[in-house]
């Protein structure tokens, strides 16, 4: 087989886009650009040519970085297309310049790893499938009318694309497990790679924390916000002192904006951020919300809670104590875990009021573990370490 490159990094949302993910993965390439043929196939989302100029980075790399029609703000059918488009794009890259190994996310998921599936199959290459969510199960939560012939056809589909991966990465046990339940052989080789952390630096001018709660992320039908905005609507009816920032977009965005003018002096919303304003917001804080779907914890791990754990604010953990991301913040001593009712919920905020329950500091010791494992240079370690495994076989 005639392959012209050596390597090929599928993501869809690449540095600066993504600065955290994504500015670990253009270390990657270029590590493997020093070694190899190495191209990234990506959307060009915010000018990515002038900024690798600018900051004199992706030396080596080869780009092939198509047009992005869609943002965040996008309409429905926008997006879809747009994800069509770069499925299409995607192929037509991988056949043109036919690269031995391909890196492949969940992002978008399904029909872009598949679109990599079909390469591979036909030219007989190999691919690294990096399983950050696992769909269709965690959409169907979402849209419990989806179950049926559709989501068996998707979770067969995509069965089949992890079955013929050379190795899959995931993030924790519980996904690996989830895997497994759709009876497929899944590669004997798994790697467990954390995705690292947004840099946490203290606040410069050292001020005080500004507000009680925080919030940052997707304000999603995942993220328990309609249980949110009810607690806290009661809580602040009822007298309550707290107060709450929320920072992020999605189905939910103009509830919380509505609240945050029913209560402007306890609730604020901040829309979307860029990463450093998050981090400044959390240790404002005293505690970071992290609400969850039980069931989505088998098939992801909120992205949010790296940044929470290492900023060093409690977390307030609103889930089922059996959940991997519950018992994540227990062992190592970084909040409290909360039921995901009404009443569990506005107890917790009246206990904090009267004093009964306060804030918990973190050890030295899970400062240290969280710094080295949720770090960058942890994840491109780990990635290196993958590709060099790939490559050599």
């Amino acid at each position: 087989m005639d392959y012209k490159d050596d390597i090929a990094i599928v993501m869809r949302t690449f540095w600066p886009v993504s600065p955290v993910v994504g500015a670990g993965m253009l270390q990657v390439a270029e590590w493997l650009s020093s070694k190899y043929k190495c191209r990234v196939i990506t959307q060009n989302q915010a000018d990515l040519y002038g900024v690798l100029k600018s900051e004199r980075r992706g030396r080596n790399i080869r780009f092939s970085a198509f047009y992005a029609f869609s943002t965040s703000s996008s309409s429905f059918l926008i997006r879809v297309f747009d994800l069509l488009w770069f499925g299409l794009a995607v192929l037509i890259s991988l056949v043109i310049h036919r690269p031995k190994l391909v890196y492949v996310a969940t992002d978008p998921p399904l029909f872009v790893p598949f679109v990599v599936y079909v390469y591979a199959s036909l030219f007989k290459a190999k691919y690294i499938y990096h399983v950050q969510d696992i769909h269709p199960e965690a959409s169907a939560i979402v849209f419990p009318k989806f179950k049926g012939l559709p989501f068996k056809l998707l979770r067969w589909l995509d069965a089949l694309i992890v079955s013929r991966a050379s190795t899959v990465i995931t993030l924790t046990k519980e996904m690996e497990e989830s895997l497994k339940e759709r009876g497929i052989n899944v590669p004997k080789k798994i790697y467990f790679i954390n995705n690292p952390s947004a840099k946490i630096e203290p606040l410069e001018d050292g001020s005080s924390n500004k507000f009680d709660y925080c919030f940052l992320g997707n304000l999603g039908r995942l993220q328990h916000m309609p249980l949110l905005i009810e607690v806290i609507q009661r809580y602040l009816h009822n007298g309550g002192i707290a107060t709450f920032s929320f920072a992020g977009d999605g189905v939910y965005s103009e509830k919380i904006a509505s609240l945050s003018k029913m209560f402007p002096n306890n609730v604020f919303y901040f829309g979307k951020v860029s990463v450093s304003q998050a981090t400044s917001i959390t240790l404002s804080s005293n505690w970071a919300l992290l609400p969850i779907e039980d069931d989505v914890c088998r098939y992801a791990f909120p992205s949010k809670t790296s940044s929470y754990a290492l900023s060093g604010t409690s977390i307030l953990c609103v889930c089922g104590a059996h959940t991997n991301v519950a018992k994540w913040v227990s062992k190592n001593g970084l909040g409290r875990v909360v039921s995901p009712d009404v009443e569990s919920l506005l107890s917790f905020f009246t206990s904090i009021d009267a004093g009964s329950i306060s804030p918990q500091p973190q050890k030295d010791e899970i400062k240290k573990y969280l710094a080295i494992n949720y770090s960058e240079n942890n994840f491109v370690t780990n990635m290196q370490y993958v590709f060099s495994d790939q490559i050599s076989v």
